[in-house]
């Protein structure tokens, strides 16, 4: 996956921004709209990383964790699409991170969105979760994806 079509806007630093967890209403409508807005494209996508972490050890965001994480599963093209109509929808364009993920900010207080594009070899199958009424998948099977990424992942540190 690569993203030379989404550009590079180094400005993190003008968009002060909020845990997830320390403004609830704005992150989970900044994650129902970004999950309107890939299910209306039809792009695979899910929690990952914090995100994942907190979704199911937590039933909800981390405290102190500083972004909210999703994986997509698409092409390049459709990761273009998503970047357009996300962009359109309100989000704002922060930076591309180190991981060939991308920055977005919405509502106020700010909120990041963090857009990881990955393998669709690595991520063929996902589980789900709750959250808000609402289902959202998360990689299967989603108890080794946080062993691998966290060791002892059930421990709150």
């Amino acid at each position: 996956m690569t993203m030379a079509h989404i550009p590079n806007r180094p400005i993190d630093q003008f968009f002060p921004h909020v845990c997830p967890s320390d403004s609830q209403q704005a992150a989970t409508k900044v994650l129902e709209e970004f999950d309107d807005v890939a299910n209306s494209l039809k792009i695979r996508h899910f929690f990952v990383l914090g995100t994942c972490l907190g979704m199911v050890r937590d039933k909800g965001f981390i405290k102190g964790d500083h972004d909210i994480d999703v994986g997509v599963v698409c092409s390049n093209s459709e990761l273009l699409a998503l970047y357009h109509k996300l962009v359109k929808t309100g989000f704002i364009h922060g930076s591309n991170g180190t991981r060939h993920n991308f920055h977005l900010y919405k509502h106020k207080p700010y909120i990041m969105l963090d857009v990881f594009p990955l393998d669709p070899q690595e991520f063929k199958e996902f589980d789900t979760v709750t959250y808000h009424g609402r289902a959202y998948h998360v990689p299967h099977p989603v108890k080794e994806y946080l062993r691998r990424h966290y060791g002892n992942w059930r421990v709150k540190k």
